[in-house]
């Protein structure tokens, strides 16, 4: 029993800690008058806090079953939106999630991250579904872990601002698949690990309420379904502290640079 309510206070604290960044973003950027080149900017900024970084290891979870649930959170530049805005200069966009996790035997396991969030006008909704392989788990080719993963996103980041009086609604959605290889390897408490992928995906900025949020000359096409694909790279480290994990990992992705934490339970 205690142990239980030690896991739900801890949740609840972490919950917390996650929904700090997005109060701080609560206001938003102001933009307008978005050409087609701004638009894309634009998109891979916001595709950039939502792609799937999760700071998952190489290595399944136990020698048969193992599973580990926790929060992971951190930042993901955003230049282009901090360049376009007409307010504040958002460098940087929040990045949360609650991650659950699991391995079987031979390797395979599944990943799931999701947060639906709102605070004041803005809102964040991320849902990601990836399925593991660590496939070294099963032919021992190499001394060291060796993970494949493909994962699936559905993201949407909302927010209100005013332009010239009149209150505008931005809305970014994304879907995106990506794939990767991790490699890596434990020593003793910490695991260190590294990988690459590539990511395809399609992504849309719409706005309702002002007609300047676009400019003039933005055709549908150009606002809507555009397709972002891009190879990334990323390297990271869990350290093992009894039942608790607490990692870090940094990712490139869209030229843009991510930086995620992690605080886990797990068996």
């Amino acid at each position: 029993m205690r142990k239980s309510v030690l896991v739900v206070r801890l949740h609840m604290c972490l919950l917390v800690f996650a929904l700090i960044p997005f109060s701080l973003y609560a206001s938003g950027p102001t933009l307008q008058n978005l050409n087609a080149g701004q638009i894309q900017s634009v998109l891979k900024d916001f595709a950039t806090a939502t792609f799937p970084a999760h700071a998952t290891a190489a290595g399944s979870y136990g020698t048969i079953f193992g599973f580990e649930v926790g929060l992971i959170g951190g930042i993901a530049d955003s230049p282009g939106i901090a360049s376009l805005s007409t307010s504040e200069k958002v460098d940087s966009l929040p990045k949360a999630a609650f991650l659950a996790a699991a391995t079987a035997p031979f390797g395979l396991g599944a990943e799931l991250a999701i947060l639906p969030v709102k605070v004041g006008d803005f809102e964040y909704d991320y849902y990601s579904l990836g399925l593991r392989w660590t496939f070294t788990d099963l032919i021992k080719v190499v001394p060291f872990d060796i993970k494949f993963r493909i994962q699936y996103t559905d993201s949407s980041i909302s927010y209100k601002q005013t332009i010239s009086g009149v209150d505008t609604v931005a809305t970014y959605d994304g879907k995106t698949t990506a794939y990767s290889l991790t490699f890596g390897k434990r020593i003793l408490i910490v695991e260190p690990y590294a990988g690459f992928g590539v990511i395809n995906g399609k992504h849309s900025l719409k706005a309702t309420g002002s007609a300047t949020f676009f400019d003039s000359t933005v055709t549908d096409s150009q606002r809507e379904k555009q397709k972002l694909d891009d190879t990334y790279y990323f390297v990271g480290a869990d350290v093992h502290l009894l039942i608790f994990t607490v990692g870090a990992e940094m990712t490139k992705v869209y030229d843009n640079t991510i930086v995620m934490g992690k605080l886990a339970l797990g068996f």
